[in-house]
């Protein structure tokens, strides 16, 4: 087994052989994106996301992410991937915790830092800080706030903006962001879709892609999304 695997593992089983006895299941997610590119350019790209989420005595959780990337439905390079989250509770308004995921591009690349998902009124603003590197180079940094309003118990509007900066410090060509606004719609049963416009900006060369997603959530669902590339950076 690949030794960046065992590394999520091994903050698993730290925190389990603390509280085993306390071990819950919370929930778990399966989502699977579809996109396809505007602008003129061509091509798909297709993310499958799964995860599984436990507690240990109520404040601490884990969650474990699976990930699998693809482009015009296999017949380009993609990758696969796995991670995991160690969070604390502080309270229901707010969820603090770190994150480490990896995956094979060819070369093995990683991502980590810490999350923190916060719950204000009808918003709920999913935060990332952190960086994406690949193994023996240098760090690629970003700043992720991913935001949802609910309009009602089935609709939510959702919009988000990741920072990157890719390179030498000093050099605003460096930048690589990316943008988004959506919806999504919940079914009482933990099925839902979405749907959601996106834009990558290259230090203004932009792309444009639209994204449409269907999953199920079992039991309580899970507290963050997975921090695969894919995710960070969707239609590039």
């Amino acid at each position: 087994m690949n030794k960046s695997i065992l590394i999520p593992l091994s903050i698993v089983g730290a925190v389990a052989a603390s509280q085993t006895s306390a071990l819950e299941f919370s929930g778990a997610n399966i989502e699977f994106n579809y996109l396809t590119f505007l602008d003129g350019n061509t091509g798909s790209q297709e993310v499958i996301n799964g995860s599984v989420e436990m507690s240990f005595g109520g404040a601490v959780g884990v969650q474990i992410d699976l990930s699998n990337t693809s482009y015009d439905f296999f017949e380009n390079d993609g990758a696969f991937g796995g991670g995991a989250h160690v969070f604390y509770n502080v309270s229901p308004a707010l969820t603090v915790g770190g994150f480490y995921f990896t995956e094979d591009w060819g070369n093995q690349w990683n991502s980590y830092g810490a999350e923190a998902l916060v719950n204000v009124g009808n918003f709920t603003y999913d935060i990332a800080i952190g960086a994406y590197q690949e193994s023996g180079g240098n760090a690629n940094f970003f700043f992720d706030t991913e935001v949802a309003y609910k309009v009602n118990e089935r609709v939510d509007i959702t919009a988000g903006i990741l920072i990157g900066y890719w390179g030498d410090f000093g050099d605003s060509n460096d930048l690589y962001n990316s943008y988004s606004i959506g919806a999504q719609y919940a079914f009482n049963n933990g099925l839902y879709i979405a749907a959601d416009l996106g834009l990558l900006d290259d230090a203004g060369s932009t792309e444009s892609s639209v994204n449409l997603a269907i999953g199920y959530n079992f039991g309580g669902g899970t507290t963050f999304g997975p921090r695969n590339y894919a995710t960070l950076w969707p239609g590039d």
